[in-house]
């Protein structure tokens, strides 16, 4: 009778689609942080420009990639004339790996990144794309953006005062952002 429940059930999954074809997985959780705390926790928060400088390699059984940033500006944290960053995921030879949430610094494009302290010649983004703030001019004023979380699912965070770093929809001045990370992280 078990055999047959067990059919029946393989055959139900069938046909809604649940023995379809495998697809990729898609899914980072994490604890949300707000701008305070990731401010508060990063070794070094600076505007840089990701250069094309990059390579990709396997580390302890995943697939990573380092790329060279220059440093334009440094906000909290000492920081040297360029950042060597580790982002999860990349390409080696006929592998690629792709971390959802993942963040991504395209070369040439300056943003605002929340980095862990140094650690063994490179650092990391904090809470995935969530460290890592796009700007814009519009106008002539340079402006801090939201970051942009698709492919994160985020948990409640532990309950905290309310944020003084906080990045609207259209943006916050670089100028106020700097002043309110340095207040809240000497």
């Amino acid at each position: 009778m078990k055999t047959r429940a067990a059919l029946v059930l393989l055959t139900a999954l069938a046909s809604a689609g649940g023995a379809s074809s495998p697809r990729p997985a898609e899914a980072t959780v994490l604890f949300a942080a707000t701008l305070d705390e990731l401010s508060r926790e990063a070794g070094l928060v600076a505007v840089v420009t990701p250069t094309a400088e990059r390579r990709s390699y396997w580390r302890d059984g995943r697939v990573v990639t380092d790329v060279v940033c220059a440093v334009t500006a440094a906000i909290k944290g000492p920081a040297a004339p360029t950042a060597l960053v580790r982002l999860p995921g990349g390409v080696v030879g006929a592998v690629g790996q792709s971390v959802s949430g993942a963040p991504e610094l395209p070369a040439g494009v300056p943003v605002v990144v929340f980095l862990s302290p140094l650690r063994e010649g490179a650092r990391t983004v904090l809470s995935m794309a969530a460290g890592v703030l796009p700007m814009a001019a519009p106008g002539g004023v340079v402006s801090v953006l939201p970051a942009r979380t698709e492919g994160i699912t985020f948990l409640p965070g532990r309950p905290s005062p309310p944020a003084t770093v906080v990045v609207p929809s259209q943006g916050l001045p670089l100028a106020t952002f700097v002043a309110r990370v340095r207040a809240v992280a000497p």
